[in-house]
């Protein structure tokens, strides 16, 4: 068994390789990249500057991003963008429409507030936080497209954009049109733990397995092993980045609603579905809203899997 950040990938003891998987450290996190028999220098290369392409443009790390650009702009002009720019960000404000904000792409201020998982994490005065929470309206995100010229607008100067917690998602499934297109027959994707299996895994037609990690006990068995011919499988969870102080543990998935580390009662959630992006976001999504959130139906996304796991150590699946 081998553990793969908040997975673990089991292969059959037969699987072939021609070249080893690649890995490269992109989204602030480590890629690897298995293309199997398929996977040529070339093709990692042309995957690994598609993955590079989309940090440069999304990332809120990067002075250079056209979403750090937006956001430096906030309050004073629009900004053009890319389409694929436009269309996350189109994206985005539909799920944060569909989930009553459990997914929010302009927490920034919140998020950068906190700094959890940086040298600069503290717990805000409420004060703080309360003015940070003022400004994570979503409608403060104005897209306009003007025959195919395309702008992106923040009209609260406080306001700032955060797609941390979908780009990975689009990115894994931008990574699939690729080998689609160029007829690779399997691979597995893990962006820092953002899964994505793709192809026939062997002749005999075996499915794919991907565990599940126990948030409560990442050395521990998974606590689901799910089994699927292709698609992504996405997890968001309070053990991923934290910090305690005084003996609370303060977890980096923040809830617009409080402007505070998210309190649903959950450890992790993990989603299972053909689109990446949708995994990525529902993740948070549900993780904000908990077990009973119906997100899935709102959005109209058949055969969605998700696997819920609580403080308490049990699980829910649905």
């Amino acid at each position: 068994m081998l553990i793969l950040f908040a997975f673990c990938i089991l292969f059959s003891s037969c699987t072939q390789m021609v070249s080893a998987p690649q890995t490269e450290y992109v989204f602030g996190t480590v890629c690897t990249l298995n293309f199997f028999d398929d996977g040529t220098e070339s093709l990692y290369e042309e995957c690994f500057l598609e993955l590079r392409g989309i940090d440069d443009k999304f990332s809120v790390n990067k002075e250079y991003s056209e979403i750090s650009l937006v956001n430096k702009n906030a309050g004073l002009k629009k900004v053009s963008v890319s389409r694929e720019v436009f269309e996350v960000l189109e994206l985005s404000k539909m799920i944060a429409e569909k989930t009553d904000m459990a997914f929010n792409p302009v927490l920034g201020s919140l998020i950068k507030l906190w700094a959890i998982g940086t040298e600069r994490q503290r717990v805000p005065e409420i004060e703080e936080i309360e003015s940070a929470r003022q400004h994570c309206n979503p409608d403060s995100l104005v897209l306009q497209n003007d025959d195919g010229i395309f702008y992106a607008e923040l009209t609260d100067s406080k306001t700032q954009i955060d797609l941390g917690a979908i780009v990975k998602g689009y990115a894994a499934d931008r990574i699939v049109k690729i080998l689609e297109k160029r007829n690779v027959k399997k691979a597995v994707i893990d962006l820092g733990g953002n899964i994505y299996v793709f192809g026939q895994k062997d002749r005999q037609n075996n499915k794919w397995k991907v565990g599940i990690k126990n948030p409560l006990n990442q050395d521990s068995e998974p606590v689901k092993i799910v089994s699927l011919d292709y698609g992504s499988v996405v997890t968001s969870g309070n053990y991923e980045r934290f910090f305690v102080e005084n003996g609370i543990r303060y977890h980096h998935i923040i809830d617009g609603k409080t402007g505070s580390p998210a309190e649903s009662n959950l450890a992790s959630v993990s989603v299972i579905y053909k689109e990446s992006v949708f995994c990525d976001a529902l993740a948070t999504a549900f993780f904000v809203a908990g077990v009973d959130a119906d997100f899935e139906r709102k959005l109209g996304l058949q055969d969605v899997q998700l696997v819920f796991v609580k403080k308490d150590g049990s699980v829910v699946e649905r």
